[in-house]
């Protein structure tokens, strides 16, 4: 065997080719070729070592030998049921031989487990091949080139039959690349697929289940892929693939990766939440500070605390006669309300509670002094009005003698600010200012009249014994012409309109105020 190794490039072309122009069919089947158990057992490794070295340079001569084998009429090669087959027999076949016109090509049962170079580019060696059975074998994996679409030559459809070997991994890129090859078809049916779970197997169950991919007519070829039929795991063995979904995989959950995934979810939506909650107490600070105390009597940290004061009323609301419709129904409903935090309120209301007999001037300044604040009720008809601006100007007054915000003002509708005398505009930057169409209204009106501190100056008793003394002194004073009939006295513009001092002569430059509730 040595010696046939060593003068190969040697043989002549007769011996070596054989029948080349006549043989049309080429059967070599069931043939097995092995060194007897007491050769083995008594060669030495130097002997062992040699065949090996021999077999190298036998691959090697041949490239040498200077003819080659052209079998012109051999349509079918039948090579399969073989165990000793060379694992470079494919190389041994294709370098010195050509076949032109070879159509089955058999190589299933020889063992073989890989697809050799020349399989894959079959059409360079085989001109006319339609079939070539590599079948039960032990190939692993699916390997094909694509070059197959580039190659120039009149060549057939061909057929590469995998059926029953052992690979276990086809992929959507697979299905993908072979469904643009149109003139090689490979049949992968009866392999062990490997279901376990992966990336590559859920792109392929997503392709398998995508119905519309199946009608192009690239794809129906390999439509038998979709009843393939999983090896492994256990739990999966047996089922098509197409009878199963991504959720049917046993994917292996890393439990630590889990939880910091969590964790970072979690951390995430909590910092994500904490934002959204202090851009609310930002934006809506004041709304909050109003409702905490009207509804629920908390005063929130921070707040400036009120000393108590004895006054008669705790507000004088200072209206047109126009507006008395909504004045009325509004202060008096708030007297007359079940709500404790509304009927503790005491309004002086000069259609009700002015003093007959006193000048209305009279009554605006004791009505003014004699309560903690003074409500404007300010729309157009309050504008027009020279008592209203009166009264707008002497509660003004009162603020600066109290050095407090005595003023507080409602916009009964909206005015334009060119239209707003220049030092209503002003007070309108500094003291607190409520809008008639707000949604918490008197939540606002409430929190603006309340005391909040539990700091006073006298008890609520001797206030309400200082008030009605007060109002038995003012009862007793009247202002009649000469005629007997009670009426205002007559006054100039300058005392309507008295100058008066601005916000900042008695607030202070460096005070800053909220004065939008």
């Amino acid at each position: 065997m040595l010696a046939v190794a060593n003068t190969i490039d040697t043989v002549n072309k007769d011996y070596q080719c054989g029948c080349e122009d006549t043989v049309q069919r080429y059967i070599s089947r069931n043939i097995t070729y092995g060194f007897h158990q007491e050769i083995m057992s008594g060669m030495s490794s130097d002997k062992g070592l040699e065949i090996m070295q021999a077999g190298d340079r036998f691959l090697a001569k041949t490239r040498n030998i200077p003819y080659n084998c052209v079998y012109k009429r051999l349509t079918y090669y039948d090579q399969s049921i073989s165990a000793s087959k060379a694992k470079l027999f494919m190389e041994l076949s294709t370098d010195n031989s050509r076949y032109p016109v070879l159509r089955f090509y058999n190589l299933s049962r020889i063992g073989v487990d890989r697809i050799h170079q020349q399989v894959m580019r079959w059409y360079r060696y085989f001109d006319k091949l339609e079939y070539m059975d590599l079948s039960r074998n032990k190939i692993t994996e699916l390997q094909f080139e694509d070059s197959v679409k580039a190659y120039e030559g009149d060549y057939p459809d061909f057929t590469l039959d995998l059926s029953y070997n052992k690979i276990s991994e086809i992929t959507a890129q697979h299905i993908e690349r072979l469904s643009k090859i149109p003139n090689m078809f490979i049949d992968l049916k009866e392999n062990p697929i490997n279901c376990s779970c992966s990336e590559d197997v859920k792109h392929l169950l997503k392709l398998i289940h995508n119905k519309g991919v199946w009608k192009k007519e690239s794809y129906k070829r390999y439509e038998y892929v979709k009843v393939l039929r999983c090896n492994e795991p256990v739990k999966l063995e047996g089922k098509t693939l197409i009878s199963i979904t991504e959720n049917d995989l046993l994917c292996e959950v890393d439990v630590e990766y889990v939880v910091d995934y969590a964790s970072i979810i979690s951390l995430s939506v909590f910092a994500l939440f904490l934002i959204i909650i202090i851009i609310i107490l930002a934006k809506f600070r004041r709304e909050i500070r109003i409702l905490t105390y009207t509804r629920f009597h908390i005063i929130l940290p921070c707040q400036s605390e009120l000393l108590y004061e004895n006054k008669r009323y705790d507000a004088f609301v200072s209206y047109s006669s126009a507006d008395q419709e909504w004045v009325s129904k509004t202060f008096e409903d708030m007297e007359e309300s079940k709500n404790e935090s509304m009927s503790k309120f005491r309004f002086c209301l000069h259609h009700r509670d002015f003093i007959p007999g006193k000048t209305i001037f009279d009554n605006v300044i004791d009505s003014v002094e004699t309560s903690r604040h003074t409500v404007i009720v300010l729309s157009r008809n309050f504008l027009n009005s020279h008592y209203c601006m009166y009264e707008f100007h002497e509660a003004f007054q009162q603020s600066i003698i109290e050095r407090k915000k005595h003023l507080i003002v409602i916009l009964l509708e909206d005015i334009p600010t060119n239209e707003l005398p220049k030092d209503l505009k002003r007070c309108l930057k500094t003291f607190t200012y409520i809008r008639k169409d707000d949604m918490i209204f008197e939540d606002r009106l409430v929190f603006a009249l309340s005391y909040k501190s539990n700091k006073r100056l006298t008890s609520r008793s001797d206030s309400e014994s200082t008030s009605r003394t007060m109002n038995s002194q003012i009862s007793r004073e009247t202002d009649v012409t000469s005629d007997g009939n009670m009426s205002p006295s007559v006054i100039s513009t300058d005392s309507v309109f008295p100058p008066i001092i601005t916000p900042d002569d008695f607030l202070g430059k460096t005070q800053k105020c909220e004065n939008h509730l």
